[in-house]
């Protein structure tokens, strides 16, 4: 107590050293013997040793006694401060005597010379010396607080070595002397007296007992308490016993040695702990700061242990935010896959039950807890500390990646699904930017018919970028051009332009694409795209050129007047010859603009298309077909149809002006080939077909009647084609028996009266004006063996080319009439018995003088007669001439 001071500052005069420390630790000597802790024994020392006093210290040491140990500070204290005057010494001392004999006494001296503990043999002192010495010791509870103040000052003069096993010298106390029953039973002297009653010390003097190694851990070694007096909020005791659900057997499976050391046995003094701060262990607080940090040192078994018991106690643990942070920040999760035993942090995996995180990364177990990890007890655990069990824009990302780096289409549908129906979680500018980069998006690649080079199939499926493709609904402008990237993974159109959608396509990916169907002739019949049909996919691209016609080059829209672009059945139509009316269908060559076009009559009325053709867009139709067809050859049955119709047109509308104008006027000929008109010849004379050479001569259609043909100024075959004798020295022959002779046929056609009824024959038919008579006044019929003609079709330079056909020269030839000598030839020998040659005769001299051979019967019967007089008797039989026309004539 405060009063032991002043008496142990007289003691420390006494010996001598004046330094206030208690009296025998500075006075060693040279050996270091017995001057020190005299040893008990029987010439010296009572039975009992009176107990261990060390000098100037009390139950409140803890105080500042720099005063109380210099003696010269005695005399300036005040009556207040002064020590009480000690008890009767002789009461004392028998106090003392009773002291000795208790067991519990004997006890603790037994304890304290084991562990060499300083003590004050009574031998040394008389009586008087001795009452001051045992001042206020002469209870248990006085003597326990000696004893505890006395280690006390041994650890604070020589520190931790006091406590150890060598490093202190002399001075160290002998701890290892003391078995584990003795520091029991150390312990229990120290706080107990013999009757099992916890002796009155104070807090202080607890506190001194914590600090000696007479606690036992759990792994059967003896501490001191460490410091367990934190009060700060997060901050952890040293030392804790066992407390309510935690059983030794269980924790011991799992708790590491340094932990063990750490946990006091519970001996059953529960207000002793409480007293010493040493707590009942919670599982939280265990898990928190006995096994989590050691857990990356712990054996795999440990590991699993505590995990099997923590999944077992999560209910009731996972409100420890403390703890559940904690948990996030260690490796305790066994990653899946092939690198088993590799330890991971929860938030490093992924949940295996996700849909998307499932399928994305079902080749990749690594990315979830290995399967003894995985079932849905251990599956709460891992989401309560951040095991990613939703997908945010990271984990989006990482998806991503992952689908890019395995080019797997499949995956990236199923992400793109996702994708699409989570879309409000990924709606972020810069994250649509960083998505927009990555090679993760499925498109189909059109590819018309097939196989391509590349070796890729028809709507083969491929990974691209965003930027890359076409969005559905505008894939009728670009499916040649870009992947179409399907409805189902298609992203909300307000992500488009942070993606890097374009949408619609620019103007230079549409008309590339349009070139793609022209060219190709849209495929109009092998239509395979899966899409829209034909007409859907134009109007499509129409709509997009008239909005953006203005942006459209010269160059550009000049083209596409030009080019063959509207669908017409299985054709494509330049729009020229495109017309918003026709009066007739004149297709395949001009075209009523169908009524789907009507949408886009701007555009098209810029392109070409006008209301209704002109007479020379008939004519530049006839020639642009013409350049169609080339060398193809003859015309198709609607082609044929429309080119008749054109002509017809164009004749009715006085086409022939274009060829008089200097215009190309293209017709058909009677082969189905077209040819500038100017190059055929009418066929007003099919009796010259037989034997005319059809590699040289072109001839007209026969269903161009004569008037068009005449309109269109297509010439006369029988003006052009000119018949002419083989050779000038023809051979005539004698009169034939049974025939007329030829001499008689001359002065026929040469008498006034042959003319006089020609003329009578003619008034009907406009007058004699219209005809020629006069060469029949010189006119000569000649019987010949032999008659050779040729065929020439007259020229421009005069010279003319014969058009005879092969073979159709020498003796072929029954008759003829030559313009040159004015004399009709008979091949007499070759006319059949039953033709007269009074019906050559009339035919030629018809030719000659213009009638039509609707006449040649009357006139074969006049030139027949052998007297001329007969003439008026046959005019009355034939009733022709001179009155009213001839019916036989007009027959």
């Amino acid at each position: 107590d405060d009063d032991d001071d002043d008496d142990d500052d007289d003691d420390e005069d006494e010996d001598g050293n004046g330094d206030g420390s208690p009296p025998g630790l500075e006075d060693i000597d040279d050996e270091g013997d017995v001057a020190r802790f005299p040893p008990p024994g029987p010439a010296n020392i009572p039975p009992v040793p009176p107990p261990p006093v060390v000098s100037g210290t009390d139950d409140d040491d803890n105080d500042d006694d720099d005063n109380d140990n210099d003696i010269n500070n005695i005399e300036n204290l005040t009556p207040a401060d002064q020590p009480p005057e000690p008890p009767n010494q002789a009461l004392q001392i028998q106090a003392i005597e009773v002291l000795e004999q208790t067991v519990g006494l004997q006890r603790l001296t037994m304890y304290l010379e084991k562990l060499r503990a300083p003590m004050l043999d009574g031998a040394f002192f008389d009586i008087d010396d001795l009452a001051g010495l045992m001042y206020e010791v002469s209870t248990r509870a006085a003597v326990s607080k000696k004893v505890l103040e006395t280690l006390s000052v041994m650890e604070r003069r020589v520190g931790a070595s006091a406590f150890g096993a060598n490093g202190g010298g002399d001075l160290t106390l002998a701890w290892d002397e003391l078995e584990g029953s003795d520091r029991e039973g150390f312990l229990d002297v120290l706080v107990r007296d013999d009757a099992g009653t916890r002796l009155d010390l104070l807090s202080s003097d607890i506190s001194k007992l914590g600090l000696l190694p007479i606690w036992e851990t759990l792994s059967g070694t003896y501490v001191p308490l460490g410091n367990n007096n934190t009060a700060s909020p997060g901050s952890v005791n040293d030392n804790y016993t066992l407390g309510g659900d935690l059983k030794f057997e269980e924790v011991v499976e799992f708790l590491p040695e340094v932990a063990l050391a750490r946990l006091i046995k519970d001996k059953g003094d529960g207000a002793l702990m409480k007293d010493l701060n040493v707590l009942p262990l919670t599982e939280s607080i265990m898990i928190l700061h006995f096994v989590l940090p050691a857990f990356d040192v712990m054996p795999q078994a440990q590991k699993l242990s505590f995990l099997t018991r923590l999944k077992t106690k999560w209910e009731t643990l996972k409100d420890e935010e403390s703890l559940k942070s904690k948990m996030k920040a260690t490796k305790c999760v066994l990653r899946g896959g092939a690198d088993l035993g590799e330890w991971v942090l929860p938030s490093s995996l992924y949940d295996p039950t996700h849909t998307l995180l499932s399928v994305i990364y079902r080749d990749d177990r690594s990315r979830f807890p290995s399967e003894e990890m995985s079932s849905e007890g251990w599956l709460m655990v891992w989401r309560d500390l951040d095991m990613v069990k939703t997908v945010d824009r990271p984990t989006f990302m990482a998806c991503a990646r992952t689908v890019e780096s395995e080019r797997s289409v499949e995956k990236a549908a199923v992400l793109h699904s996702y994708f699409k129906e989570n879309f409000s979680d990924f709606y972020e500018p810069q994250f649509a930017r960083e998505l927009g980069k990555v090679t993760f998006v499925p498109a189909v690649q059109y590819h018309h018919g097939g196989p391509e080079a590349t070796g890729a199939a028809a709507g083969s499926v491929m990974l691209v970028k965003y930027e890359n493709v076409v969005v559905a609904k505008d894939a009728n402008l670009a499916f040649t051009q870009m992947p179409m990237l399907a409805e189902s993974a298609c992203p909300p159109q307000v992500m488009y332009s942070n993606l890097g959608i374009m949408s619609p396509p620019p103007i230079t990916v549409v008309l590339a694409h349009l070139r793609t169907l022209v060219d190709n002739g849209a495929w109009l019949n092998d239509w395979d795209f899966t899409g829209d049909g034909p007409i859907a996919v134009f109007s499509s691209i129409f709509k997009y050129l008239e909005d953006n016609y203005d942006k459209l080059s010269p160059r550009i829209k000049e083209a596409l007047s030009s080019t063959a672009l509207i669908p017409v059945g299985s054709s494509l139509i330049e729009p020229r010859r495109m017309f918003f009316r026709l009066s007739m269908n004149l297709q395949p060559l001009l075209f009523e603009l169908p009524r789907w076009c009507n949408g886009y009559a701007t555009l098209f009325e810029n392109t070409g298309v006008r209301e209704t053709p002109s007479d020379e867009d008939y004519r530049t139709c006839l020639v642009d077909m013409a350049e169609r067809v080339g060398d193809r050859g003859v015309l198709d049955p609607n082609e044929l149809a429309a080119v008749l119709k054109l002509m017809k047109l164009l004749g009715e509308a006085g086409g022939g002006r274009g060829a008089r104008q200097g215009g190309v006027v293209f017709g058909v000929d009677d082969r189905g080939l077209l040819i500038d008109v100017k190059g055929m010849l009418y066929n007003d004379a099919p009796w010259l077909l037989a034997r005319l050479n059809r590699s040289l001569v072109r001839l007209c259609h026969p269903r161009v009647t004569r008037e068009i043909a005449e309109r269109l100024k297509v010439r006369k075959m029988s003006e052009w084609i000119i018949e002419t004798l083989a050779k000038d020295d023809v051979q005539e022959i004698d009169e034939q028996p049974g025939r007329i002779p030829a001499t008689q046929f001359t002065g026929t056609v040469q008498s006034s009266e042959f003319e006089a009824v020609l003329r009578g024959m003619v008034l009907g038919e406009g007058g004699d004006t219209a005809f020629s008579f006069d060469s029949l006044r010189s006119m000569q019929v000649k019987y010949v063996g032999d008659l050779a003609t040729r065929l020439v079709l007259r020229t421009a330079g005069g010279r003319g080319k014969d058009v005879t056909a092969p073979g159709a020269r020498g003796g072929d030839t029954a008759h003829f009439y030559d313009r040159r000598s004015n004399a009709i030839f008979i091949a007499i020998n070759k006319l059949p018995e039953s033709l007269p040659a009074s019906l050559i005769v009339a035919m030629s001299v018809c030719d000659v003088v213009g009638l039509g051979r609707e006449h040649v019967s009357t006139i074969s019967a006049v030139v027949g007669v052998r007297d001329m007089a007969e003439v008026g008797r046959l005019k009355e039989v034939l009733r022709f001439g001179g009155g009213g026309g001839s019916e036989v004539g007009g027959a």
